[in-house]
């Protein structure tokens, strides 16, 4: 009979359980064993060291479906592996990282921002003294939240269980920034009594269709003047124009296009006789 040694190592969040043979046998490899959904492959011809210790044998890439990670019932924790564990969001949204686990028992997940290892959560307490962050357990998820996401909150983000070694799954958060630009050069000048034309071409996929404002220096443009029209278009990309007809002095200044949750582009115009 095989007697097993399970090391529950979490590798891209699957568990590799090794099994070596008895001292009895005559076999002088050992067998890798991963299961997904039931279905099992084995790897031959893995040695032990002589210390005892295994090596490192493979790491396994999970790219579709929810699986679970190979786990014998009588052990501790295990990981449900998520479909993917790549996140992307748009800047201002809500980001929701979550964190399967089975068997918990008496163990403890904690959520650990890996770029400064600072330990966000811990059982259904958070420690960061940011606001926006917070955590909640459903059932066997455990649930990281960070509210109105800035581009800095992009990175990893590790669910760690504290077991011996530990067991750590990782996911990577991507905060998408729209980007304004607006056509053409940055001075304009315009004769009295034309029309000013400025085109702003917002760059990124993941702003919200049609949120772009318009501001004269510190002031939101008036849209309610019968000589301003502002056209938002939504296609492949969104695209907003800004019309000021029968131009005058009064409409000099720094125009700007502020898109939802994204970075402004700015011109300056100048109305000159």
């Amino acid at each position: 009979m095989k007697k097993q040694i399970a090391h529950n190592k979490v590798i891209n969040s699957v568990n590799l359980t090794v099994t070596t043979p008895d001292e009895g046998t005559n076999s002088n490899s050992s067998n890798v064993q991963q299961r997904e959904l039931g279905q099992t492959s084995t790897i031959h011809g893995v040695k032990p060291q002589s210390t005892g210790v295994m090596p490192l044998v493979l790491s396994f890439k999970q790219t579709q479906g929810d699986k679970e990670a190979a786990h014998n019932p009588s052990e501790g924790p295990y990981f449900v592996v998520p479909p993917t564990t790549e996140v992307t969001i748009r800047a201002g949204q809500a980001a929701t990282l979550t964190c399967i686990v089975k068997q918990l028992g008496d163990r403890q997940v904690s959520w650990i921002r890996v770029r400064d290892l600072h330990v966000l959560s811990s059982g259904q307490v958070a420690f960061s003294s940011d606001s926006r962050v917070s955590v909640a357990h459903q059932d066997d998820s455990w649930i990281m939240t960070i509210k109105y996401t800035q581009p800095r909150d992009a990175g990893q983000y590790a669910c760690q269980v504290n077991t011996q070694p530990r067991m750590t799954t990782t996911y990577n958060l991507t905060v998408i920034e729209a980007r304004a630009h607006i056509q053409g050069k940055e001075t304009l000048y315009v004769q009295s009594g034309s029309t000013v034309t400025l085109e702003c071409i917002i760059k990124e996929e993941l702003v919200i269709p049609g949120l772009v404002l318009w501001y004269q220096d510190d002031r939101l443009v008036d849209r309610e003047s019968n000589r301003v029209t502002v056209d938002t278009k939504v296609e492949n990309i969104t695209t907003s124009t800004l019309t000021v007809g029968a131009a005058a002095f009064r409409d000099s200044g720094n125009y700007s296009c502020w898109p939802s949750a994204g970075r402004p582009d700015s011109v300056i115009v100048h109305v000159i006789k």
